[in-house]
């Protein structure tokens, strides 16, 4: 909101209402009334009849700089990308017969605030803007926040403690960092959330994070075995998650993959091609085009009769793929 006034900028005659939607926030943010008042200040522009004075503008905006907070950070940014304007204002012309007013439009340029700004926030070392600094974040998910930021393995004990003391939302904070740092460790944190958790939202965080995590090669199998296993959930979603790491870890899946895990695989993709979810079905033929055999173009052939006609192209890209693996061989 704070970034879509800066796009539409007050001007001197409508400063209340540029005002109003800042002021209704700041009960619920860390955004002080007099920061917020400097802050509007230094967005409009105040009018004369013969030109756009700044001065006012300018001087809120210095004392904006004296504030070092991360809220005046963030404001800083917004000010920084603010967009030109127009001012109309009413022109009374006096000289005639009668009492005229007109109106008379002038483009406004914010660009010394902008210069001014990215002064600012390069000399406070380039500090990135952060939403959370508008907001009552609780101490423990920012805290967690930071751990994932590290991206150390390290780490990765401590976020599961914070995982089983916290509340719903701290454990979905928990997931995103393990999914930042997105190691071995990370993923045996992953794996275990998402075989013992009995949240389904929790349940498909997990699954989605440890899909993106990029182990070494010992932690392969063990995640191609949840993977396998994750095809017959009973949540759409996982089945969906487990789906895509199929189709994009191909060739890990060869590799890791046993006689017994290729086979079960297989069996599992294509009793998938029944599936009444659609997202599901697409991305199994999909994943079924990446690792299936010769035998599977006969059933994919069958489930392209059976499918909408829009969705046919997907079935044929997947066995175009079968055959060209089948020459290879």
């Amino acid at each position: 909101m704070i970034t879509a006034m800066c796009a539409n900028p007050g001007r001197s005659f409508g400063k209340k209402e540029h005002a109003a939607t800042l002021y209704g926030l700041l009960p619920k943010s860390h955004i002080p009334r007099d920061v917020a008042e400097l802050f509007v200040e230094a967005t409009i522009f105040t009018a004369a009849f013969t030109e756009i004075r700044t001065t006012e503008s300018l001087e809120a905006l210095e004392k904006l700089c004296q504030i070092r907070t991360p809220v005046v950070d963030n404001l800083l940014h917004c000010i920084a990308r603010m967009s030109d304007a127009e001012q109309t204002t009413a022109v009374i012309d006096a000289t005639g017969p009668g009492v005229d007013e007109a109106k008379s439009t002038v483009p406004v340029s914010f660009e010394r605030q902008r210069v001014r700004a990215s002064q600012e926030l390069k000399r406070r070392g380039f500090l990135s803007y952060d939403i959370k600094h508008y907001y009552d974040v609780p101490e423990r998910i920012i805290m967690i926040e930071e751990l994932g930021k590290t991206r150390e393995p390290q780490a990765v004990g401590r976020l599961l403690e914070l995982f089983c003391a916290g509340n719903a939302k701290e454990k979905r904070a928990v997931i995103q960092s393990l999914a930042k740092i997105s190691d071995t460790l990370a993923a045996a944190g992953l794996h275990e959330i998402f075989v013992t958790e009995k949240d389904v939202k929790t349940r498909r965080a997990a699954l989605r994070a440890l899909a993106g995590c990029e182990p070494d090669d010992s932690q392969a199998p063990s995640i191609l075995s949840v993977m396998i296993v994750s095809l017959v959930d009973q949540d759409a979603s996982v089945r969906e998650a487990a789906l895509r790491w199929l189709r994009g870890r191909a060739d890990s899946w060869r590799r890791a993959a046993q006689v017994s895990q290729v086979s079960e695989t297989r069996q599992r993709l294509l009793s998938m091609l029944q599936e009444t979810d659609l997202n599901v079905l697409y991305h199994a033929v999909d994943a079924l085009g990446e690792v299936g055999l010769a035998e599977d173009v006969g059933p994919l052939e069958e489930c392209a009769r059976r499918i909408k006609p829009a969705a046919v192209p997907r079935v044929k890209d997947a066995i175009k793929k079968i055959k060209h693996r089948a020459k290879a061989v």
